[in-house]
């Protein structure tokens, strides 16, 4: 599948089964899994800067839908941007899952204090190489996400917030994001 993550994975199923009972053949199954391509600000691959591939995940507005990020790239630990407008959220499973499954997070936005004062809370939990950044804005957390990424690596928005303290709407913010990505990769090298 180009969709990533165990929650598409499952609904990926649960269409081709829906599929199948309907009547469409194997091969028709087959190919619309093979092709279907991620939506739109749901872990949406967004260009690469200097070999890290950048994700927009905008729509993760809240700490579940990040998760489910978080857990959607098995095979590397990615750099999650995490911030924007604080919903006043428990933080707990989020600082537990960014330990398990990412190298990095850049706390921004209103909600980044909160954010890095819970992750400084449980910093005695965190792997040895974990990184807890901080930045202002979703553009300067871009930066120092990119600073920090190798080639290979992931750097990940996925807010666990609204985007109303620097944007109309996640879909604005995830637009802004992926021209940032687009004029990173211009200068910097794709």
């Amino acid at each position: 599948l180009k969709i990533k993550g165990l929650h598409n994975a499952g609904n990926a199923l649960a269409a081709a089964a829906a599929a199948l009972a309907a009547g469409a053949s194997d091969e028709a199954v087959c190919e619309a899994l093979a092709t279907f391509s991620p939506l739109e600000h749901r872990i949406e691959p967004c260009g690469t800067v200097r070999g890290a591939e950048c994700y927009n995940d905008s729509k993760a507005t809240n700490v579940d839908a990040t998760l489910k990020a978080l857990a959607a790239f098995p095979h590397t630990r990615p750099i999650v941007l995490l911030g924007g407008d604080d919903k006043g959220t428990d933080l707990a499973d989020l600082v537990a899952a960014a330990h398990a499954h990412t190298r990095a997070v850049v706390c921004f936005g209103a909600a980044g204090a909160r954010f890095f004062q819970a992750f400084q809370e449980q910093g005695a939990q965190a792997p040895a190489d974990f990184q807890l950044l901080t930045a202002n804005n979703m553009e300067s957390a871009l930066d120092v996400a990119l600073e920090q990424a190798k080639a290979g690596e992931v750097v990940l928005l996925s807010p666990a917030c609204a985007s109303f303290d620097e944007f109309h709407s996640f879909e604005e913010r995830g637009e802004v994001f992926k021209k940032l990505v687009a004029a990173r990769a211009a200068k910097l090298g794709a």
